[in-house]
């Protein structure tokens, strides 16, 4: 009898494969010299395939103001033990009242890793940014969600919903990404002698101007004079 031993570390392809197969050959000769041959297959079942995505969304740069910036960040990460790939990320972005908003799509921090797998313990990260509109401000703010996808090795597709990564407050769910704008309206009214009167029958002329010092528009403007 003769004994011999291999060993290979297990590499996340093997993983991914979700088995490892090696064969063995073995030759030689009897005692009258004829050929003798033999092989055996051994399959080592791997750890089952355990897919996990989690969808984080915040706000990283934030704002109020009109034309000021708004940047979300979304992170994908991968928590299971298998590669994922094909990635693709969808995203709702509307006002706080509901209205949508168009033209702002994410985009990949880095673009060299588009067609690279996400392996285990990996992530994935896109920036959505957004100049604040006089719209965003009356509405209150805005509202973003953001649904990544993918394939694991068996080309199951895989997704998850972003959560805002506050879970602080009791509620684990996806909740979304939402970044508040607090209304302050304002209004000032003056009021200025433009034309004065010498005698009687004389035109005498005010101008009233009021202006928005506020932060939201205002409607249904109505003056009332004494």
């Amino acid at each position: 009898n003769s004994d011999c031993s291999v060993s290979r570390a297990v590499t996340q392809a093997d993983v991914d494969a979700g088995s490892l197969s090696n064969t063995a050959f073995v030759a030689g000769e009897d005692a009258q010299g004829n050929a003798v041959e033999t092989d055996v297959t051994v399959v080592v079942p791997g750890p089952a395939a355990a897919p996990l995505l989690e969808v984080t969304k915040v706000v990283r740069d934030t704002g109020s103001a009109v034309g000021d910036v708004v940047v979300f960040e979304i992170t994908a990460e991968n928590l299971g033990n298998v590669s994922l790939r094909n990635l693709t990320i969808s995203d709702t972005f509307t006002r706080a009242d509901g209205s949508v908003i168009t033209g702002a799509v994410p985009v990949l921090a880095d673009p060299a890793v588009a067609g690279d797998p996400l392996l285990p313990n990996g992530t994935r990260v896109w920036t959505l940014s957004c100049t604040l509109t006089q719209a965003d401000v009356d509405a209150g703010g805005l509202v973003n969600t953001a649904t990544v996808t993918g394939l694991d090795p068996s080309d199951a597709p895989i997704s998850d919903v972003s959560d805002n990564g506050v879970d602080g407050d009791g509620n684990t769910a996806d909740d979304a990404t939402a970044l508040p704008i607090a209304a302050v309206p304002g209004i000032e009214l003056t009021k200025v002698l433009t034309t004065s009167g010498l005698i009687a029958g004389d035109p005498v002329v005010f101008t009233l101007t009021a202006v928005n010092t506020g932060n939201v528009s205002l409607s249904d403007i109505a003056l009332s004079d004494t």
